[in-house]
């Protein structure tokens, strides 16, 4: 199959899915994704390591308080192949980018942060993505 060709097959398949598929659905459902990665420091314990999950997602369930702020997961690699040390994980969903803009000098984010950092071998991975932007196949 030409280069053209299997652009247009691979482009349908995925229009065919977003269209049978609630979660490839091109509708947005949140507006910004926050994802923050760490290295635990060498010296920790599996068992330091466990109560810095819990922590962090103690934290986070408090957030769910805040305005904006939708939905949260944290936790390892299910998978440690790629991971390039990084041993942690958390995801924040919000409403849309004023709920984001609001929450990174909120007290409850700097509070998370300075958590993480406490823990955490060098400086944390932070990435964030607008859901609501569809990319150009």
């Amino acid at each position: 199959m030409c280069r053209t060709a299997s652009a247009r097959f691979a482009r349908m398949q995925f229009l065919s899915l977003s269209i049978c598929h609630p979660a490839l659905s091109l509708r947005p459902s949140m507006a910004v994704q926050l994802f923050t990665f760490a290295k635990f420091r060498r010296e920790m314990t599996a068992q330091q390591k466990n109560d810095a999950y819990r922590t962090v997602y103690l934290l986070l369930a408090a957030g769910l308080a805040i305005p904006g702020f939708k939905d949260f997961k944290v936790g390892p690699p299910l998978d440690k192949r790629g991971t390039r040390g990084y041993e942690f994980a958390l995801t924040v969903e919000f409403e849309d980018m004023k709920a984001y803009s609001n929450y990174i000098p909120h007290a409850h984010h700097i509070l998370v942060s300075e958590f993480i950092n406490a823990f955490s071998e060098g400086t944390p991975l932070a990435y964030q993505i607008d859901t609501t932007r569809v990319v150009k196949l």
